[in-house]
């Protein structure tokens, strides 16, 4: 697996992500898009059982809300779902590597969860493209984060595996 810089990267993943890429770069920024997720509150100390395949969707558990102009305030120790404001169609021979930016970890914002966007991920859909749904927490003990669309939270690696054996070597 090697890592996609430059016009090969752009030659790759531009036809699939609806934002141009920065030609020289192998990475692209990933910004908070105008819908999140917010969980909902159950009754106080109910335990919530971890969502598996095939149950009721996750979504269920949750409200849907957008991100109006003044922006939304995440609560201390506060977890929502967020979505992208890029669009995306991984084709089977792309895996895309999301990470946090370093510049929101230090502003208090976590990443509960390592983001793949797998090789075929809503390639040869209807939808054609949809946003990627982040799953992001406020890890501040006292302080809520303002979070606008627009912002810069992560950015994604794309990587070409078409090279990669059956075999995984």
């Amino acid at each position: 697996m090697k890592q996609l810089t430059g016009v090969r990267l752009a030659e790759f993943v531009s036809k699939f992500v609806s934002d141009p890429l920065t030609p020289g770069y192998s990475e692209l920024d990933i910004r908070v898009g105008l819908t999140i997720y917010i969980y909902r509150e159950q009754e106080p100390h109910r335990t919530q059982r971890i969502h598996r395949l095939g149950e009721e969707p996750w979504e269920n558990l949750y409200d849907k809300a957008t991100i109006g102009p003044q922006g939304f305030f995440l609560k201390a120790g506060e977890f929502i779902v967020v979505n992208s404001l890029e669009d995306f169609c991984i084709p089977q021979n792309i895996k895309g590597v999301l990470n946090l930016r370093s510049f929101a970890a230090k502003s208090g914002l976590g990443q509960t969860a390592s983001l793949i966007m797998k090789p075929g991920w809503n390639y040869g859909t209807d939808n054609d493209v949809q946003p990627f749904r982040l799953e992001i927490n406020n890890s501040l003990s006292h302080h809520d984060l303002h979070i606008c669309t627009g912002d810069v939270i992560g950015q994604v690696e794309f990587y070409d595996i078409s090279e990669v054996c059956d075999d995984g070597k």
